[in-house]
């Protein structure tokens, strides 16, 4: 069974991606750790990996190519692997065929508390980065791929809001939903 997860900046994808794969015994495959691989085909360090990322974004055919790239190898791995969980936010629409795609969401002011604990910073700070992000995301994705993967929630099995539950209570909402499937 394939599943993809992915979610809002904050939103708990990675940590939510983790717990169910422990719990189904899956593999997981994030798109953070794809990332690496197109830059170790690249010839780029990980310690490079954001400004390899950043430098494409300057150059849009660029941007569109390293995209396509990290693409095929997500859906390669998706062909290969017939029980993973894939943590990415464009992975439900990647990965079509996905027996299970979910997409979690949560309020901004919760996302941000969350996400300046993992990193260290201000509240109002995380919020600016979020925020910020959010809407490049939205923008670029857009222009590669004519999909807003907030707004186009269509391809979605399970939409959660993850400000009522932690990590571990979405994990078995999650497997509860692929026992019914």
């Amino acid at each position: 069974m394939i599943i993809t997860i992915g979610g809002l900046p904050g939103a708990g994808s990675t940590t939510v991606s983790r717990e169910v794969a422990k719990k189904l015994g899956y593999k997981l495959i994030t798109v953070g750790e794809l990332h690496k691989q197109i830059a170790a085909q690249e010839g780029i360090s990980s310690a490079e990996l954001e400004k390899f990322w950043a430098q494409g974004a300057k150059d849009f055919a660029e941007l569109k190519r390293l995209h396509n790239s990290l693409d095929k190898i997500q859906k390669d791995a998706a062909r290969k692997n017939k029980n993973a969980v894939f943590n990415g936010k464009l992975s439900a629409f990647q990965i079509p065929w996905a027996n299970l795609r979910v997409f979690l969401i949560a309020p901004p002011e919760i996302r941000a508390e969350r996400v300046a604990e993992r990193e260290g910073e201000s509240p109002a700070k995380a919020s600016k980065s979020i925020k910020e992000r959010e809407e490049w995301e939205r923008k670029e994705w857009k222009k590669i791929y004519g999909f807003d993967y907030v707004a186009d929630r269509d391809v979605y099995d399970l939409v959660i809001n993850t400000a009522h539950w932690n990590a571990k209570q979405i994990a078995r909402i999650i497997e509860m939903a692929v026992s019914k499937g």
